[in-house]
C-alpha cells in the first residue's frame, strides 16, 4: 500500500546516499567484485552523466547534494560538442564493468556525446529552470545546431552520438543517424519539459522552461479528444498568466472537455 510504498522508497533513498554518494556526485555502481565505478577514486570512467541527470529527475538525495552533482556535470563533462557520458575515456576493457569499457575510446558511452542522455540534460536543464542551459543543450542536440557537428551528419535527423575529443580525427561526427531512438526523447524532452506541457488525471499541466532565445513559441497539442492551440510569449522563467481562449484561468492546469477546442496564450515573466 501507500504507506510501504513511502517506506521503501525512503529506504532506497538512505541506501543510495550511503552508497552512492562519492562527496561531491553520485558513482555509477558497483562492479561483481564489490568495486565502485564511476569514483573519483577510480583512474578511468571517474565521473558518469547519467547517475547525476536521474538524481535530480528522482528527486534524490538534498537540494545541495543535486547542485553539486550538476556542477560537476559543468566542470568535468561539459564540451563545444555537447555533454560527454563519462570521463576520462576507458582506455581498455575492464570485465567487472563490461561492455562500455570495451567500446573504443571518445565514442558512444565511453566519452561520446550521447543523444538519448543529452535529451535527459536537456529535461533536467528544465526542471532547474535553467533557460540558458537549455538553450545550449538544444542546439547541441541539433546536428544542424551544433557547430562542431557542421556539416558531418545529414542535417534533418537525430542521431545517436557525436563522436567526442577523445576519439581523433573522428571528432564530431555522427556515431549513427536515423536508427535511433533518441529522437522519441527529444520529443518527450521538448514537450513535456520545453513548452513545459505535462498530462496528468484532471488534465494538461502547463510548467514551460522555454529556451532564453525564442522570444515566442507555439504548439498544437492533442491530448485524449480535445485540442489545445498554445502561444508562449518568452520573458523569463515563471508563468505569469495563463489565457485560454481569452479568459484568465487561476490554475495551471488546462480545461478539460472531449471534442473540446482551445486557444491558450501562456505569458512567461
Amino acid at each position: 500500500d501507500y504507506e510501504i510504498s513511502c517506506r521503501r522508497e525512503k529506504e532506497m533513498e538512505e541506501l543510495v546516499d550511503k552508497y552512492g554518494w562519492d562527496g561531491s556526485y553520485y558513482l555509477y555502481g558497483y562492479s561483481d567484485n564489490g568495486s565502485p565505478f564511476g569514483s573519483s577514486q577510480c583512474e578511468e570512467g571517474k565521473i558518469h552523466l547519467i547517475p547525476q541527470l536521474w538524481a535530480v529527475i528522482a528527486n534524490i538525495g538534498s537540494v545541495e547534494q543535486r547542485a553539486s552533482a550538476l556542477s560537476e556535470v559543468e566542470k568535468q563533462l561539459d564540451s563545444e560538442l555537447g555533454t560527454i557520458a563519462l570521463a576520462p575515456s576507458y582506455t581498455h576493457y575492464d570485465e567487472q564493468i563490461g561492455e562500455m569499457t570495451a567500446k573504443p575510446v571518445g565514442l558512444f558511452l565511453n566519452g561520446g556525446v550521447y543523444m538519448h542522455i543529452m535529451c535527459w540534460k536537456l529535461a533536467v536543464d528544465c526542471m532547474i529552470k535553467d533557460r540558458e542551459l537549455a538553450q545550449r543543450d538544444l542546439n547541441r542536440l541539433l546536428p544542424f545546431r551544433n557547430k562542431v557537428v557542421a556539416n558531418r551528419a545529414e542535417p534533418y535527423v537525430m542521431c545517436n552520438s557525436y563522436f567526442g575529443i577523445d576519439s581523433g580525427y573522428r571528432y564530431g561526427t555522427a556515431g549513427q543517424s536515423w536508427r535511433t531512438a533518441a529522437n522519441g526523447w527529444l520529443l518527450k524532452a521538448l514537450i513535456n519539459f520545453i513548452f513545459g506541457l505535462k498530462p496528468e488525471m484532471k488534465g494538461i499541466r502547463v510548467e514551460p522552461c522555454i529556451p532564453c532565445e525564442w522570444k515566442t513559441a507555439e504548439i498544437t497539442k492533442r491530448f485524449r479528444e480535445a485540442v489545445y492551440r498554445i502561444q508562449y510569449e518568452n520573458g523569463g522563467n515563471e508563468v505569469k498568466s495563463i489565457k485560454v481562449d481569452g479568459i484568465p484561468i487561476e490554475s495551471n492546469i488546462l480545461p478539460y472537455e472531449a471534442g473540446g477546442e482551445y486557444d491558450v496564450k501562456v505569458i512567461m515573466g
